[in-house]
């Protein structure tokens, strides 16, 4: 079963997200995801978009200055659980740099090749620049410029796995 991370996160007040209702692009998920610009340290998770483009936020993992983690099998889970039509993993890079690692690029492949037929694409955060990259569902990567809020946003819940559902 799911367990609700919300709880923590308000204590902290260290993230909240908010975003428009519908996801209809990668630049939505990115400004849902802005607030990681200013963290010192990477954050993951992934943003499965149903049918409808309605988001739900899954934690993966918080790391460390130059690395985080994303487990394939988080992942599948969600991808079992919510049926998505698109799955977007999101990271940030603290350093700055708008270039996909060769881990970034791996464990893309690696998620992609094991979710069948749903669509993913990758966001990478960048710090206070206000752009981010896109490695996208046939692997090219881009740059583009985080075009800020625009529309009702509202505030979007964060779930995580409880380790009973491995």
């Amino acid at each position: 079963e799911f367990t609700t991370v919300r709880g923590m996160w308000r204590a902290t007040k260290d993230i909240q997200f908010n975003g428009k209702v519908k996801i209809e692009s990668p630049d939505d998920v990115a400004e849902i995801f802005a607030l990681l610009e200013n963290k010192s340290i990477e954050h993951s998770f992934a943003i499965y978009i149903d049918e409808k483009g309605y988001p739900t936020i899954q934690f993966l993992s918080v790391g460390a200055r130059s690395q985080t983690v994303i487990d394939p099998i988080q992942v599948i889970a969600g991808v079992n659980k919510y049926k998505p039509k698109k799955v977007y993993l999101i990271h940030n890079h603290p350093s700055g740099s708008l270039k996909p690692s060769n881990a970034d690029l791996n464990v893309t492949n690696a998620v992609r090749s094991s979710i069948g037929g749903v669509e993913l694409e990758h966001i990478i955060i960048n710090t206070y620049k206000k752009q981010y990259v896109l490695i996208d569902k046939d692997n090219y990567t881009s740059v583009r410029d985080r075009k800020g809020k625009e529309g009702d946003y509202y505030e979007i819940p964060i779930v995580s796995y409880n380790d009973v559902e491995f």
